[in-house]
């Protein structure tokens, strides 16, 4: 009796040994399970170079897995589907090969997870950019002018279109043109600061300048790359007087400026026909620019 009595307690105790290691985890299959990878960071391009891969093959490995029926197969998950996307995963022993792609542009988040227990075992989140290159640059839209005394930033300027329009390489830089086709950050109009502020002198001439401006990923100054234009930006002086309104003379009471000689309209176009008597504007004479949401155009009497 005593011997059966010995027997059922070491079953009882052991049966609340396999509870108490159950409760602390010692039953979990997946409690040391990690997966790490061998990069933190993944740089894919759209439309690149030689260098400049559109995929990349990264390597994780599982560790710690003692149990042969638990699985090691792992699944990729992107905070954002659309910028990247991973192929078929290949398995050797503990470690396993995925290929990225890249997909848009744009950034995001990946992890790699256990494919059974997502939510427990998984790896350092991994950033992922993917890059649209920058392949030409158009300034045909450009209208700009800056009175002397004044600064203008061109870096804001409207008009100035990239292609491919997604891309994430819009950083600009702008200068003087030279006889060469390289670039200066001053002229006879006035100086260029910090690439992208025009500030004219004070004595500078009334005029056009021509600005040139290039993406910041043409390293050298090249008159052919499609990476680098001109256009140019008026250049004017101030001007003063009292505003007169000619109605007899304009379209919904625009307002003129007396400016010695001069008419200046301070509101949008208006037919020669209905210009005052004796004032004949010759294309040299006409300057359009941009003012206050409408036009101001000089005209010579």
């Amino acid at each position: 009796m005593g011997v059966r009595v010995r027997k059922s307690l070491v079953y009882v105790c052991l049966m609340m040994l396999a509870l108490v290691l159950g409760l602390f985890g010692c039953g979990d299959v997946y409690k040391n399970m990690k997966i790490s990878v061998d990069t933190s960071e993944i740089v894919l391009y759209l439309n690149g170079g030689e260098d400049e891969p559109s995929s990349q093959q990264i390597t994780a490995t599982i560790s710690g897995v003692k149990d042969k029926n638990v699985s090691k197969a792992v699944q990729i998950v992107f905070d954002d589907e659309k910028i990247a996307s991973a192929g078929n995963i290949t398995y050797s022993g503990d470690e396993a090969s995925i290929t990225i792609y890249a997909s848009a542009p744009g950034t995001t988040n990946m992890r790699v997870k256990s494919l059974d227990n997502s939510q427990r075992v998984s790896s350092e989140s991994i950033k992922v950019t993917v890059i649209q290159k920058v392949e030409s640059i158009d300034v045909s839209q450009v209208v700009a002018s800056v009175a002397k005394g004044e600064t203008l930033d061109l870096a804001l300027l409207s008009g100035i279109n990239f292609y491919p329009t997604l891309t994430s390489e819009t950083d600009l830089e702008f200068y003087f043109p030279t006889s060469t086709g390289a670039g200066t950050n001053s002229s006879v109009f006035g100086q260029i600061i910090d690439k992208h502020i025009f500030a004219p002198f004070a004595s500078a001439t009334d005029g056009f300048c021509e600005i040139l401006v290039k993406s910041s990923k043409l390293v050298d100054f090249n008159p052919n790359s499609p990476l680098q234009k001109t256009f140019s930006v008026l250049v004017y002086s101030n001007f003063s007087g009292t505003d007169i309104v000619l109605s007899k003379y304009s379209k919904k009471d625009a307002k003129y400026e007396k400016v010695e000689n001069e008419l200046v309209l301070m509101s949008n176009y208006v037919d020669t026909d209905e210009l005052p008597e004796g004032v004949t504007p010759s294309v040299d004479e006409r300057v359009m620019i941009s003012l206050e949401g409408g036009v101001k155009e000089t005209l010579k009497n």
